[in-house]
């Protein structure tokens, strides 16, 4: 039965892998610009508080306890644990994830219409060629020649080797601690409702940070590429690789003390490690943002589909046992509780050393981000036509007459929102491009908000 239970594991991964890929790309089809980052944050509100079934996965093949509130990840678990809990057997809490798979699968085939690749582009005047379909091996040539691809994604592999590892390990080692100070020999004799409430305890975390992280990753990426917020005198379109940097940043010294504080007070742990957590859930969706930004429509599902391959098998698929080996070969024959925690910790400054690593990848894809952008453009189009009339548009005015201006020209006034007149917009005169950000002043700030339209607006933002 063992056997079966992983093969249907492994069906369900492969489900997952493919909405993980493709919906990304729909996403991007459908919206541009702001609309497309808020989607995007809305779809990946979805990794922390969506997961149902890794909990009781850990369940089935490692413990013979009749806990069935073992939350490991968000929302998902709670729901799971439910179930598990009402059926009075933890498959329930497996099988709740097929019946809401299958509803999931009706709402789809009856309401979402695929749009066309690049529509959202071709509907805005961003995109005035038809995408032709290329060969897999020039797609992948391509994404191999996209440094800020490939260099986001080997950030975004030690980031998710960090949350796969602590998601992992972080439970294990609260109760190993607290096996130690309450005297006894092994975690198997601790009592099961301490067990449930750590957790409890760290699944709410885990959930509520994520939806934290996601959300404030998104909202910071918006304001510094806009110049609004706390960025109202710096603005850069590198702004979702650089969000993503700072968030590995943070998690350094969050994930360091968080673990060490453990001993001390789990309060002031609990603390950092919800900050720790945000921190690292910065990038869900703006690295997936970033993408869009520098891979054309039909080479965006290929991208995405090496992306989480290259960041799950080398990160919180081999992270856990990796770090568990580690564990091992620290700790040696010491089975004590005190052993098992103490390894565990030391072995944590390999995720730490990863989250140093991943920032300084990211800061290096803000830095690459402007020419793989350019040429993102260039590909999309070569001649942009802007057509601005007074009454429409609060950003540009040219009298009502149609201009057309090289695609540099279009970039500078797409990318830093500003009114501007027609020479400036002729000369191009005005912004350094190759800043890595620059000061607004009264000259260069635009008058006028962009034309709302309730929650979402339309913005320039590509």
């Amino acid at each position: 039965m063992f056997w079966l239970f992983l093969f249907f594991r492994g069906v369900v991964g492969i489900g997952e892998a493919s909405y993980a890929v493709i919906s990304p790309s729909i996403i991007a089809d459908m919206f541009t610009g702001t609309n497309r980052s808020r989607m995007l944050m809305l779809f990946y509100f979805a990794i922390p508080c969506g997961r149902l079934r890794s909990s009781y996965d850990r369940f089935f093949v490692y413990s013979n306890e009749k806990i069935c509130f073992y939350l490991f990840s968000g929302l998902g678990f709670v729901v799971g644990s439910t179930i598990a809990a009402l059926t009075g057997d933890w498959r329930w809490g497996v099988r709740i994830t097929a019946i809401l798979g299958v509803l999931c699968l009706a709402l789809m085939v009856v309401c979402i219409e695929e749009p066309e690749r690049g529509a959202a582009e071709r509907e805005k005047g961003v995109l005035h060629i038809e995408m032709v379909r290329s060969k897999y091996i020039d797609d992948l040539k391509k994404l191999l020649l996209n440094a800020t691809y490939m260099i986001s994604t080997a950030g975004y592999t030690s980031i998710v080797f960090v949350v796969g590892t602590l998601t992992w390990w972080a439970p294990t080692a609260i109760q190993h601690n607290y096996a130690y100070r309450n005297g006894i020999n092994s975690t198997d004799q601790l009592n099961p409702e301490t067990k449930a409430h750590v957790n409890l305890i760290f699944g709410t975390v885990t959930c509520v940070g994520g939806i934290a992280g996601v959300a404030i990753g998104s909202i910071l990426s918006e304001w510094l590429h806009n110049g609004v917020g706390p960025f109202r005198y710096v603005r850069t379109i590198r702004s979702d690789a650089i969000i993503c940097g700072v968030g590995a940043l943070i998690g350094v010294p969050t994930l360091y003390f968080s673990l060490h504080e453990i001993p001390k007070s789990m309060t002031v742990a609990w603390v950092l490690m919800f900050v720790c957590i945000t921190s690292m859930c910065f990038n869900w969706a703006t690295n997936v943002d970033m993408l869009m930004d520098v891979v054309i429509p039909n080479r965006r599902s290929t991208a995405n589909s090496w992306q989480i391959l290259i960041s799950h098998l080398f990160g919180d698929a081999s992270g856990p046992y990796i770090l568990g080996m580690i564990s091992d070969a620290i700790r040696g024959d010491d089975e004590s509780p005190y052993g098992h925690f103490n390894s565990l910790i030391l072995s944590f400054y390999l995720p730490n050393v990863l989250l140093v690593l991943s920032s300084i990848l990211f800061f290096i894809a803000a830095y690459t981000f402007l020419r793989d952008h350019k040429i993102f453009k260039n590909e999309m189009a070569s001649v942009i036509v802007i057509k601005a009339l007074e009454s429409e548009s609060p950003l540009l005015f040219t009298n009502g007459v149609s201009r057309s201006y090289s695609s540099a020209t279009a970039e500078y006034s797409d990318r830093h929102l500003q009114k501007a007149s027609t020479s400036t917009l002729s000369n191009g005169n005005g912004v350094d491009n190759n800043a890595f950000a620059y000061p607004i002043n009264s000259t260069t700030k635009p008058n006028y908000p962009p034309k709302s339209y309730g929650l979402f607006y339309e913005s320039t933002k590509m």
